[in-house]
């Protein structure tokens, strides 16, 4: 059984894995409140399904890119459980979770090529594009790029609390679908996969994926420091 943690963005989702079976899960839109909801969001998946952490074989954490915040509050989670309990680290990235998702959210399930972005804030994404079976090494640029650059790309899913239309594409925002669509329930079935394969993570020095430098902000009335 798997337990898969998704921070990476505003969203905490937890989700229990058996197999190939989703055994519980729940997900919130908690901005910066990860900390704060992440453990109880655990422990109230763990006692639905009538376990504890003991009976888990693995925990399974996206990865990124992401928030940097909400990235290292799931990591170091993971992280903490599984060097608590001696059981598997398996890491998933946040596009290969969307890998997951997205060809059921878009094309009616064909394998074209679809292109997935995620809001980085001060005009930048994150991005990867599906083609030729496969998802691209995932980038940061500007949104203006990202189109130019891949000019195959009809259908766009992306998460942003911006709108995106126009370019003679097809954009579908799922910022506000909570329902349609479930990270960690993707990172779980990818930990099962890799479990057996026994493709697993070295806890002490496994670390989140930051493609993005982190910037500090400061605040336009310097007396709120």
């Amino acid at each position: 059984m798997i337990l898969s943690i998704d921070t990476y963005s505003s969203i905490c989702g937890v989700a229990l894995f058996d197999g190939e079976k989703l055994i519980a899960g729940n997900q919130e839109r908690v901005p910066n409140r990860h900390s704060e909801v992440l453990l109880p969001m655990i422990d109230s998946v763990l006692k639905m399904a009538g376990i504890s952490v003991r009976d888990l074989e693995a925990i399974a954490v996206i990865s990124g890119p992401g928030s940097f915040t909400g990235l290292r509050i799931g990591v170091s989670t993971a992280k903490g459980i599984c060097m608590g309990s001696d059981i598997p680290l398996i890491s998933a990235g946040t596009f290969e979770a969307w890998g997951e998702l997205v060809q059921g959210l878009a094309n009616e399930g064909k394998k074209t090529e679809i292109g997935i972005l995620i809001d980085a804030r001060q005009g930048d994404w994150y991005g990867s594009v599906f083609t030729d079976g496969s998802w691209e090494k995932p980038t940061c640029t500007d949104l203006q790029s990202w189109i130019s650059g891949h000019p195959g790309v009809k259908t766009w899913v992306y998460e942003s609390d911006q709108v995106l239309k126009g370019n003679e594409k097809s954009w579908l925002n799922v910022y506000d679908r909570l329902h349609d669509h479930h990270l960690a329930e993707a990172a779980a079935r990818i930990g099962f996969d890799r479990l057996k394969k026994g493709i697993i993570e070295n806890i002490h020095e496994f670390e989140p994926v930051y493609i993005k430098d982190f910037i500090v902000r400061v605040p336009a009335n310097p007396s709120l420091i």
